[in-house]
């Protein structure tokens, strides 16, 4: 099927619905071949909508390494122990930032990731959940981008995904503008 972008995605399950696709935690996900817009070189403003039904390791998005070794990702999102846990390789090193804050199982949450090329920053419904220091341009691969799963299919999502987004930069201004957006179709 075709994103709203025009990108190409192969859906594997991921049942569609009103307010998002259904992953099943066992084999759903959604991929997109490499696509050199979705490879910003020295920021990148990633997210989505999600309401998982259980918090263990899940991937939300991947953007991997063509083998699994460091730096394990470009960059990638996924929920361990509860929180949220975004990896960026910048300067040719893969960093894990993880959030302080619990993910709802019972409501739909937003999550930001934003690289400006100074600092990773975690952000839950617009408020910031975690910051550290990165700095570098984004190391890529010739992968494809996974949604809903890691690339090996080793973290399954289960729950709804509404929304996902990559774009080349980003700041609290425009987190919070397509948070105001949106927000209304995830109540």
């Amino acid at each position: 099927s075709l994103d709203r972008t025009g990108y190409l995605a192969t859906v594997t399950g991921a049942i569609w619905g009103i307010q998002g696709r259904t992953f099943d935690n066992i084999d759903d996900k959604i991929t997109i071949p490499r696509v050199s817009s979705l490879e910003p070189a020295n920021s990148v403003w990633f997210g989505a909508w999600i309401k998982p039904t259980s918090i263990n390791t899940e991937g939300i998005i991947d953007k991997p390494n063509t083998s699994h070794a460091p730096p394990y990702y470009s960059y990638e999102l996924e929920l361990t122990d509860n929180k949220a846990v975004a990896s960026v390789a910048a300067g040719g090193v893969y960093d894990n930032l993880t959030g302080a804050s619990d993910i709802s199982t019972t409501a739909f949450t937003c999550l930001d990731i934003l690289y400006d090329g100074a600092n990773t920053y975690i952000y839950l419904n617009t408020v910031q959940d975690a910051v550290q220091a990165q700095t570098g341009a984004i190391t890529y691969y010739n992968t494809e981008l996974t949604i809903g799963n890691l690339r090996n299919n080793a973290y399954p999502l289960g729950g709804l995904i509404g929304e996902v987004w990559v774009n080349g930069s980003g700041s609290l201004a425009e987190i919070k503008r397509h948070y105001l957006a949106t927000k209304w179709r995830f109540q």
